[in-house]
């Protein structure tokens, strides 16, 4: 998955991470996860990071040359369901406008209204149930398996 993520990401400069930590999400997944991305994130990037169940959570952004603490970005234990329109509610509260907004996600959630889907590029990384879903309502998608 590095490769594909990679490609995915070459050229682009300003790359937000949204982080699902849900109740459906195994913790672990997450961790490794996060190796495969840092080794993916172009080394001119920067990267906004947070995590999102039904709020956004933990907010930080890392810059050359510290893409390398990307794996050890600690994230909040949480649980329960899932807001995904929180990530862009947060983006425009924040006035962050990314190249490529990368979601990690099982999947499980009510589709983000359609006055989102022109924000930014989406890339959905999914895991779990989620990985067998036809398809995200727009943007593109990859499974990650761990």
């Amino acid at each position: 998955m590095t490769k594909e993520l990679k490609e995915r990401l070459s050229g682009n400069r300003n790359i937000a991470l949204a982080l699902d930590i849900s109740g459906g999400m195994p913790g672990h997944s997450v961790s490794k996860f996060l190796k495969e991305f840092s080794k993916a994130v172009p080394k001119a990037a920067t990267v906004r990071m947070w995590c999102f169940d039904h709020d956004v959570r933990n907010p930080k952004t890392f810059t050359p040359p510290v893409l390398d603490l990307i794996p050890s970005y600690v994230y909040p234990l949480a649980g329960g369901g899932t807001n995904i329109d929180a990530n862009w509610k947060f983006m425009q509260e924040k006035q962050i406008r990314p190249d490529i907004l990368v979601v990690f996600t099982d999947g499980m959630f009510q589709p983000p209204p359609p006055y989102y889907y022109n924000y930014c590029q989406v890339l959905w990384v999914l895991i779990g149930f989620g990985a067998h879903w036809p398809g995200m309502p727009f943007g593109d998608s990859i499974v990650f398996e761990f």
